[in-house]
């Protein structure tokens, strides 16, 4: 399994040349700053390959989807998977059984191996968990298809499928879209968080599923959610932390991070987890929450099953517990049981427990191991570009350089990992250097616009 691991990584450095991972958000899939789409691991007939239904599993080391080079990076990879084209056309594949395609199909057997057009409308985000799934279009309006048992399309119908994207309500201010597995949450340009199916039971104190979106709370401030078996965690522009929802399993492991095992089959909330107010993201899996915070540090908590948490530490951890003395991570990702951090220097760490397919055996790797040598950040992630950038990490001063513009004004824009404008500015010459200083740290995307087009980068602030 190690040996897999460790080719799989040195495939990808030496083909990317320093195209790194994007977002860990759904390790797995990967696009790459040329708009190409990229899958590594373990792959079956619903990963896009056009495998036959029921082909054995395969390992992939790291593999194209298609040929297609405009693919953006907002995208949802559950049992089925959709994706935005940077036209906003909405693409997917995988298990459409009960509609959650949404390209007006369902039933037994009804799975789709390989890309398929959806829509053509102009979607900017989307999400899809269960057998359902949400998408905002350009507009700020709100969309919903698939299953709809428990009324997680937040429709206000009784229909159990929508097949097609329908539109829930009337609104237009709509930023974000989260589904668990049976229930649906949103928030709104305002900031503030919304919540129907059983994501409306588990935020209210109801005795019923939600059947239309009804506001969380009156807080506007709420940037980020993540929700997978039951719990959800969201973030808000404090950095504070909250927890709420189904406890996903009896063994009370901790999962709230209130210090306390969990005594209860489910939290109403959202409640806070800790007092810190320096959190940046999250994830979480059936039993045992990461997350990472602006030091760099990484911290994990819940079920510690043989020590998969990789803390060195035994038994449940009801609190978020430190990952070693690292403070150079810059994000984290959880797929199954298998943790995830990248840090500054280029490093892709992994442990947790995972099965081996060859053997059909359960891995447990109880402490971080690197994936074969460093991925490293390039000064610039496309060499054809004419933007340059550096130092690359970078701690104050970053230097933007454009080797052929004619236009008079060029425009940046920098973005922090939650898709937030921190900094926005213009110059006149070829070439300007701008603080950094003040931003937390972490990864961070640069925008030039320019005569010849848009140029992107990523960066590392440390």
């Amino acid at each position: 399994m190690k040996r897999k691991l460790l080719y799989l990584f040195l495939f990808i450095y030496s083909y990317s040349q320093g195209q790194c991972f994007g977002s860990l958000r759904h390790p797995g899939y990967t696009v790459l700053s040329d708009g190409t789409l990229w899958y590594w691991g373990y792959a079956n007939s619903f990963t896009g390959f056009g495998f036959p239904l029921g082909s054995p599993i395969v390992f992939l080391p790291f593999n194209q989807i298609g040929t297609d080079s405009d693919w953006s990076q907002k995208y949802s990879a559950a049992s089925h998977r959709l994706f935005i084209k940077n036209n906003g056309e909405l693409w997917g594949w995988g298990n459409a059984t009960q509609g959650q395609l949404g390209n007006g199909t369902s039933g037994t057997n009804n799975y789709y191996t390989s890309p398929i057009l959806v829509s053509t409308e102009h979607w900017i985000e989307v999400a899809g968990n269960g057998a359902h799934s949400l998408g905002i279009k350009v507009d700020g309006t709100l969309w919903a298809w698939g299953r709809n048992d428990v009324h997680q399309l937040g429709l206000n119908s009784t229909v159990g499928q929508i097949l097609i994207p329908t539109q829930v309500g009337v609104d237009s201010d709509w930023s974000k879209v989260f589904c668990s597995s049976n229930g649906s949450l949103a928030i709104k340009s305002d900031g503030t968080l919304w919540a129907w199916g059983t994501a409306a039971f588990y935020s209210f104190d109801f005795n019923s599923n939600g059947t239309i979106p009804q506001q969380v709370g009156t807080d506007t401030d709420w940037i980020d959610v993540y929700c997978t078996y039951g719990p959800y965690f969201a973030l808000k522009s404090d950095g504070t932390l909250w927890a709420w929802g189904q406890n996903p399993t009896s063994y009370y492991s901790g999962f709230y991070g209130n210090g306390l095992p969990d005594t209860n089959d489910y939290e109403h909330g959202p409640v806070q987890v800790g007092t810190e107010a320096d959190w940046i993201k999250v994830r979480s899996a059936e039993r045992n929450v990461i997350g990472l915070k602006s030091d760099g540090t990484v911290w994990l908590w819940g079920e510690n099953w043989l020590g998969v948490l990789g803390l060195g530490l035994s038994g449940s951890q009801y609190s978020p517990q430190l990952l070693g003395i690292q403070t150079n991570w810059v994000d984290i990702g959880l797929s199954g049981n298998m943790f995830y951090a990248y840090n500054s220097d280029g490093q892709l760490y992994n442990w947790g427990s995972t099965i081996d397919y060859d053997t059909n055996q359960t891995v447990y790797i109880t402490s971080p191991t690197p994936y074969g040598e460093p991925c490293l950040l390039s000064i610039n992630d496309d060499r054809k570009s004419d933007l340059l950038i550096y130092p690359n990490p970078v701690v104050d001063q970053l230097t933007i350089s454009l080797k052929n513009t004619t236009t008079e004004v060029n425009k940046l824009f920098i973005y922090n990992s939650l898709g937030q404008l921190v900094l926005e500015n213009q110059f006149t010459q070829n070439e300007i250097s701008i603080s950094v200083s003040h931003l937390s740290k972490g990864v961070y995307f640069l925008r030039v616009d320019h005569g010849e087009g848009v140029e992107q980068v990523k960066f590392v602030k440390r």
